[in-house]
């Protein structure tokens, strides 16, 4: 046994388990009480919206920009909504751990071309809307949910187990990418390319000429 070695791997593992433990400790902890409020934030020029943690988002297409942010009293501080490029970027501040969250966020705008959210925040896009291109980024066990639109070109990651849900968004071209348990629905009429690894499940409706397939798991692609 190579004991110098097996002593390294020891207290490296040992100094990495003390920063986690030092960095949580650092994390301001918070838990959401008090009466709920609501903000208006002036931000605009956006056309994507990106969610982390556990807000939900409600995302239409209007004339116009509004943002209006609603939590616990004690949470507004503490969440931010910010822009970097074209994306409304919604999510605690970095050294926050937040208990009993309940906040959502309201969001209009003229134009949207994708939607992400990363932890176990959901997204919904109502109304009708139409995209050249639109993306969808799952990473986690948040949901997106599309009411009815189109799209020349839609792209979609899904990892982890959160869902995505359009069946009556129709795209020409969809790349789908799942790892995981996570599913996807969703109308196609061209061509539909996915790539799955794990147990999720693809289920398209239309009549796409092109359609191909890599599957490593469980996971199938089925015509609804």
């Amino acid at each position: 046994m190579n004991l110098p070695l097996l002593h390294r791997n020891i207290s490296i593992i040992i100094c990495s388990v003390c920063l986690l433990f030092i960095s949580s400790c650092t994390k301001t902890k918070i838990s959401g009480s008090g009466p709920v409020e609501t903000e208006t934030r002036p931000l605009s020029g956006f056309n994507q919206v990106a969610v982390s943690g556990s807000t939900d988002a409600t995302v239409t297409q209007g004339t116009g920009y509004q943002l209006r942010i609603s939590a616990f009293s004690n949470l507004l501080p503490y969440l931010e909504t910010k822009l970097k490029d074209s994306t409304l970027h919604i999510g605690y501040k970095s050294n926050t751990n937040v208990r009993n969250d309940n906040s959502e966020a309201f969001i209009t705008l003229p134009r949207l071309t994708g939607v992400s959210t990363e932890g176990d925040g959901s997204i919904s896009v109502t109304g009708n809307f139409t995209s050249h291109d639109f993306s969808a980024s799952i990473m986690g066990s948040g949901n997106i949910s599309l009411s009815e639109g189109t799209t020349q070109n839609l792209k979609i990651n899904v990892t982890g187990s959160g869902s995505f849900t359009g069946p009556q968004f129709v795209a020409d071209n969809a790349e789908i990418t799942i790892r995981g348990s996570g599913d996807v629905r969703v109308g196609v009429t061209t061509r539909l390319n996915v790539k799955i690894e794990g147990s999720g499940n693809v289920y398209y409706k239309g009549n796409p000429a092109d359609i191909s397939t890599k599957i490593t798991g469980s996971g199938s692609v089925i015509k609804e």
